[in-house]
C-alpha cells in the first residue's frame, strides 16, 4: 500500500449542536476591502461589535473563526493590538478583556488560487468566486462564533 504524501493539518475542533449557545458578541456593521490577487489577496475588515446580553457571560472573549490566512494586523478602537493581547491558532483568533462596544479592524492575507475547498473566496478559470457556504476559511474574514 502506497504512503499518502499529503500532510494533514491540525483537525478543526468538532462542532456539536449541544455546544452552541448565543454568541458572546453581535456584529452591527461590517466593512470589507479586498485587494485581489490570486496568490495574496488582502482583506481588511472593520466591524462594529457589541456584547450580546443573551450570552450570559460579561467577561467572555471574542472568538473569530478563520483558517488558511495570515493575520497581518488587529486594531481595537483604532489602536494596534500587540500579539500578547490575543490568542491565534490555526482555526482562529481569540481576544479577551474587551469593552462592551468597540470597533475591530483586521487585516489578513489569503490565497484564493490555493483554496481547493471552494469555500469563501477562490479562483476558478481565472475568475474570483465567492462561496455561498457558511464556513470560515481561507477566503473569508473572521466573525464571532456561538461556540463555548
Amino acid at each position: 500500500m502506497a504512503e499518502n504524501p499529503v500532510q494533514i493539518a491540525e483537525a478543526a475542533p468538532e462542532k456539536r449542536l449541544i455546544d452552541y449557545r448565543p454568541p458572546a458578541f453581535l456584529v452591527d456593521t461590517v466593512d470589507l476591502i479586498f485587494d485581489l490577487d490570486p496568490e495574496a489577496t488582502s482583506v481588511r475588515a472593520t466591524m462594529s461589535i457589541r456584547r450580546n446580553p443573551a450570552h450570559g457571560d460579561a467577561a467572555a472573549p471574542l472568538v473569530l473563526d478563520g483558517e488558511d490566512l495570515t493575520l497581518n494586523a488587529v486594531m481595537l478602537d483604532g489602536a494596534a493590538l500587540d500579539a500578547e493581547a490575543y490568542g491565534l491558532t490555526a482555526h482562529g483568533l481569540t481576544i479577551p478583556d474587551l469593552p462592551d462596544e468597540f470597533t475591530l479592524d483586521t487585516d489578513v492575507t489569503i490565497a484564493p488560487a490555493r483554496n481547493t475547498e471552494l469555500s469563501g473566496l477562490y479562483v476558478s478559470g481565472g475568475d474570483f468566486l465567492p462561496s455561498a457556504r457558511r464556513r470560515a476559511s481561507a477566503a473569508s474574514p473572521s466573525f464571532p462564533t456561538g461556540r463555548t
